[in-house]
């Protein structure tokens, strides 16, 4: 070992590059948390090249993931993450990348490293999490966007099992807002990806059995700002369609919602189902807003107005060929409220 130490990199030829690597690497699929225990290994690393330490950072994080590692200690995932910089940090200028597919599929394996953490404190569990985010923050836009949601989803979990504890209850504030900011970084550059992890945020919270004002208002800020997203950075119909398909189903299964918070968004929602680009894809949605409105009212006058407007551009559209299928979604829509108990007959 310390004969290696006093070469200079440079002088290492490409035999001995590959005797390092072995020698880094031997251990690996047996033994992998002994090595994270040699106090010379990372060391090591810093005399092979970019390509090389990728390679000894993809053996250590796909045997750390095959033996499912319990990540239990701070220490130990400070260790861990030394070992893989070389996959976390973007490379220098000159540096080559790995192909499109070893890129992601190396990014995907870094990311499972968040499901290796397993303990039962709260606090230091929080700690680990907090202490990836920023490590993965500054990982660049190339490599983020595959670490968000598993980071986003770990804190979710999180949630959950905190609601249990009372250090957990009042870590769960705590939480959400960390949850909240990560979304906030990717808003502008992967925009759909942040109205799903947002939406994942709201009904996360609309689950907490011990729902306070200030988690209400968390998740009124998450469904504003999905809205706002989609509005402002969605530019592609079929994603507008998609995107907002899924803030009607979030805000249709929300029962933790103040009538007044609840309506703002719902109502907002209603009017962007109203602009989209195709006659028949605001027939279909603003059909979906009839439940939205439903769930919270089996006599709502709103749900009546959708079916309406639905029934009005379905006639709008009598000269194109789908007039059919939106003309029979309408009717199912009738006859479905019709079926419900209810003081009110809903009538074409």
């Amino acid at each position: 070992m310390k004969l290696v130490q006093i070469q200079p990199v440079k002088n290492i030829d490409s035999d001995s590059l590959k005797v390092i690597v072995k020698i880094l690497t031997i251990t690996l699929e047996t033994s992998p948390i002994k090595v994270l225990e040699m106090n010379q290994f990372v060391g090591l690393m810093q005399f092979l090249h970019l390509q090389s330490r990728r390679v000894v950072a993809k053996k250590i994080v796909y045997s750390l993931i095959n033996a499912r590692i319990k990540i239990d200690s701070q220490q130990l995932l400070y260790k861990i993450t030394e070992f893989l910089k070389p996959l976390i940090e973007s490379p220098q200028e000159g540096d080559q990348e790995d192909s499109a597919f070893d890129f992601e599929e190396t990014q995907n394996s870094v990311s499972k490293i968040l499901h290796l953490i397993d303990t039962s404190n709260i606090q230091n569990y929080f700690n680990m999490i907090l202490f990836l985010k920023e490590l993965f923050m500054k990982a660049g836009n190339k490599r983020l966007k595959y670490y968000t949601s598993p980071l986003i989803f770990t804190l979710l979990k999180m949630c959950k099992l905190s609601d249990n504890e009372e250090i957990g209850k009042s870590l769960i504030p705590n939480m959400f807002k960390v949850a909240y900011d990560i979304v906030n970084s990717i808003a502008k550059l992967y925009p759909e990806t942040a109205i799903r992890l947002y939406l994942s945020i709201i009904l996360t919270l609309n689950l907490l059995p011990n729902n306070s004002k200030q988690i209400e208002e968390l998740a009124y800020q998450c469904g504003s700002e999905c809205l706002s997203i989609y509005q402002d950075e969605l530019s592609d119909s079929e994603a507008k369609v998609n995107s907002i398909t899924l803030i009607i189903a979030t805000l249709t299964n929300l029962k933790g919602f103040t009538e007044e918070n609840f309506s703002t968004l719902a109502e907002n929602a209603a009017q962007y189902c109203s602009k989209l680009l195709k006659k028949q894809d605001q027939c279909k949605a603003i059909l979906l807003c009839s439940h939205m409105f439903d769930s919270r009212s089996n006599e709502n006058s709103t749900t009546i107005e959708c079916l309406k407007k639905s029934y009005a551009l379905a006639q709008n559209c009598r000269a194109l060929s789908k007039s059919l299928d939106m003309y029979i979604q309408v009717i199912q829509k009738y006859i479905y409220y019709n079926s419900k108990p209810s003081k009110i007959v809903f009538i074409i």
